[in-house]
């Protein structure tokens, strides 16, 4: 490297991923000493060059761990499993640490493998074919050009860097728009795709790829293939494939009986502190009269208490008088303090429907199971469930999927319940007036 003040910096989200065998301190240290770099372990892991250019090795595990960098810079910025990193760790480095004075262009590079239902997915969907699974091979390596607002964080895409600027001239006359656009400068990525068959040094070896392919799932074959839509198979409980999709919720004169289950939550979403507290969810489910039941309405929040009570009550109130409100309460002396409250909560929503509260005595798995089993076709024999199409679906099945686990299996980031149980507690009321209506057995053909 013959710029004397570069400066890089390699990350990986835990420590040990780093320097085990094969990671990139061992590679660094097989490849540096050939261009005369120095390698040095303390303060931090980091090559120095001759030139007086450095390359440094780090890790963000935690989302406080990424202000350790605060005040750094790095011309070159590389990211190793891009959807191991949170999305906030992601920009925070490439937004605000990504400069220099070497000379160098500041640049970012990352590498991943398909990761469905994760923020890179949604930031790679340009490249990707219509349905949003495989690569479009005739966009690999096409450069676009994206505006990121830092105030809400939304990604706004262009063909040429001519549209973005236009973008922003006219964002920027707007006498109401938000100051933090007038920040934001246009940047150009692309995408470059990849087959395991260009890797020919490690098909070549036994140990490598061409000897572990065949011991893998189809789900790990289908990731390495480039399958975005490749999920992990279902943990045993809920597959979207259970549910029809419908445009339309249903007619009022179809629905015998609406409940709404609550799953509530108390923590703000800050993008520092906690970037992905629990949700409060409220989830409506509607009993047709064929025994059908349909998932018509989710709403969901990421706030205070005071915020979660606005949510409840204002659904309540849209909602109506025919719908039951169902809510967990904690077991123990404190539910029952939690139990009046709510009750008065309620109380002061005009129209509200019926009230009625469950303790949670059993394990989240034992009241997801029925629930679960009523919409499995395999197990009744019929397409009982059905769903309103919703800008929610893909998170809440996504999150409903991987259920019970605890932990993302490509990202290793601890999962959401909130979805599963706000779901169980609303199907806990429909199941017990579909046993008054003689339609707990309820087998029958497809509803079409």
């Amino acid at each position: 490297m013959a710029l004397p003040l570069f400066r890089g910096g390699g990350f990986r989200r835990q420590a040990k991923q780093l320097t085990q065998s094969g990671g990139l301190w061992d590679l660094a240290q097989r490849w540096y000493p050939h261009a005369g770099a120095e390698l040095v372990a303390s303060p931090h892991l980091e090559a120095r060059f001759p030139s007086g250019a450095r390359m440094q090795y780090g890790h963000i595990n935690h989302e406080s761990d990424k202000e350790g960098y605060d005040g750094a810079s790095f011309d070159w910025i590389g990211f190793d499993e891009l959807p191991h990193f949170t999305e906030t760790m992601f920009w925070y480095l490439a937004g605000s640490r990504n400069r220099g004075v070497s000379g160098f262009r500041p640049t970012v590079r990352a590498t991943t493998m398909a990761a469905p239902d994760t923020w890179v997915h949604k930031f790679v969907r340009p490249w990707l074919d219509a349905d949003g699974g495989w690569p479009d091979w005739a966009q690999s390596g096409r450069i676009r050009w994206f505006v990121r607002n830092p105030f809400d964080d939304q990604v706004v895409w262009f063909n040429d860097r001519a549209q973005a600027e236009g973008y922003l001239a006219m964002v920027r006359a707007d006498a109401h728009a938000d100051d933090a656009i007038h920040q934001a400068e246009p940047k150009s990525c692309a995408v470059i795709f990849a087959k395991t068959s260009d890797n020919q040094i490690m098909l070549q070896s036994a140990k490598g790829y061409g000897g572990s392919l065949g011991m893998m799932t189809r789900y790990e074959r289908e990731r390495l293939a480039g399958n975005w839509n490749a999920r992990p198979p279902s943990a045993g409980m809920f597959d979207r494939r259970f549910f029809r999709v419908l445009d339309e919720p249903p007619a009022e004169r179809d629905i015998v009986f609406s409940a709404r289950g609550w799953d509530r939550a108390s923590t703000k979403q800050t993008p520092d502190g906690n970037p992905d507290p629990d949700w409060t969810r409220g989830v409506r489910l509607d009993l047709l009269r064929n025994g059908q039941v349909v998932i018509s309405d989710v709403v969901s929040l990421r706030d205070r208490p005071g915020q979660v009570t606005v949510l409840m009550q204002k659904t309540a109130e849209l909602d109506g008088p025919h719908v039951t409100q169902a809510c967990w309460i904690n077991p123990g002396d404190s539910g029952v303090y939690e139990e009046e409250d709510l009750r008065a909560q309620f109380k002061r929503v005009k129209g509200c429907g019926p009230t009625v509260f469950t303790r949670q005595s059993a394990n989240k798995e034992a009241y997801a199971r029925p629930c679960a089993a009523f919409f499995d076709p395999d197990v009744k024999h019929a397409q009982l469930g059905a769903v309103v199409r919703g800008t929610w679906n893909g998170e809440c099945f996504a999150e409903a999927e991987l259920f019970p686990l605890k932990k993302h299996p490509v990202t290793g980031d601890d999962l959401h319940d909130d979805f599963v149980d706000a779901l169980s507690r609303a199907f806990i009321e429909v199941q017990a007036r579909m046993s008054k209506r003689g339609l707990a057995g309820w087998q029958g053909v497809t509803v079409r």
